[in-house]
């Protein structure tokens, strides 16, 4: 789950179905949020909440990640989000953004970190794409003091000598 940053008291969360849920009163309740046909029907699927002024949810589903505004120009939240392509990754495995909320990143299965410092429309052209080694990322998380560091954790074993478990 996410405590959205710039919102004090919404929690966003995914049931292990992969229905995505939130809540603006610290979890007392909770509201579902439509899911695009690609999501639906699945179990979780990674997802983050980014706030930069405005609240928008990134999806990763098999056709690639899609980012949603799940809320109008107040602030208020709404259950019904248009979804868009923004990137055609797949076997995404962990979408994290900054603390401060300028980058996001993202790890797949087959062992690519994806950052990207575009954070408006998170065009297409605007990742920068790294091959760590083979096997599936499983966590990153960026440098508290020094967002343009990342540290990437694999969930697969070394092969070679030279192979690290975390970058």
């Amino acid at each position: 789950f996410y405590f959205e940053p710039n919102a004090e008291g919404r929690l966003f969360a995914q049931s292990t179905s992969g229905q995505l849920v939130y809540s603006s009163d610290m979890g007392q309740t909770w509201d579902p949020i439509s899911v695009p046909p690609a999501a639906s029907g699945r179990s979780t699927a990674p997802f983050a909440v980014l706030n930069d002024g405005q609240t928008r949810l990134l999806l990763a589903t098999p056709s690639g990640l899609l980012i949603g505004t799940p809320g109008d120009e107040d602030g208020e939240l709404s259950a019904d989000i248009t979804w868009t392509k923004v990137a055609d990754f797949t076997n995404v495995t962990v979408i994290e953004p900054s603390p401060t909320q300028d980058a996001v990143a993202i790890g797949t299965a087959d062992g690519y970190v994806h950052v990207s410092t575009e954070m408006q429309g998170l065009d297409a052209a605007s990742w920068v794409s790294s091959r760590l080694r083979e096997g599936s990322v499983s966590a990153i998380a960026f440098h508290p003091e020094d967002p343009a560091q990342l540290v990437v954790g694999l969930a697969t074993l070394r092969t070679e000598p030279t192979d690290a478990v975390v970058y």
